[in-house]
């Protein structure tokens, strides 16, 4: 009985987190281009804002510019994150972390090079708010980088 009790609230705790990329235009955005990027929108706390960037900065730095003919634009469109006391007490019980980015690539011109949706949730009490901005700032540079010509 205890371990079926057991078995029970570790699932219960545990749930699946993950990242999801919806293409809308595949990228056309040629691996040796550089580009600039800017984060828009006001749905972000500022602590969260500043991890997304820093670690968005640290995975695609080697082909960031500010003089770049091309722009991605990522705009936060969804945060929410539990209490932290919620995530972990209560584990999918008490809902489920969730970002969501609109992500564009486009040319000087503002033609669209790219674009793409960015769904990153996590519903457990494993990983943190952190970790999830994270993962997510990682699918998008993904993204961003898998255009034609390899990376």
């Amino acid at each position: 009985m205890k371990a079926a009790f057991g078995l029970l609230m570790a699932s219960l705790l545990a749930g699946c987190a993950g990242t999801a990329a919806s293409v809308r235009t595949a990228n056309q955005l040629w691996h040796a281009d550089v580009f600039r990027y800017e984060l828009v929108g006001d749905g972000m706390p500022q602590q969260a804002r500043a991890t997304l960037d820093s670690r968005l900065t640290q995975r695609m730095w080697r082909r960031l510019s500010p003089h770049a003919r091309a722009t991605v634009t990522i705009r936060v469109t969804r945060y929410q994150m539990r209490q932290r006391a919620a995530r972990v007490l209560a584990g999918v019980m008490a809902g489920t972390d969730r970002i969501v980015s609109e992500v564009t690539i486009t040319d000087a011109a503002g033609n669209v090079l790219g674009s793409s949706e960015v769904e990153s949730t996590n519903p457990t009490a494993l990983h943190g708010e952190d970790w999830l901005i994270q993962s997510h700032a990682d699918a998008i540079a993904e993204f961003v980088q898998s255009g034609p010509g390899g990376r």
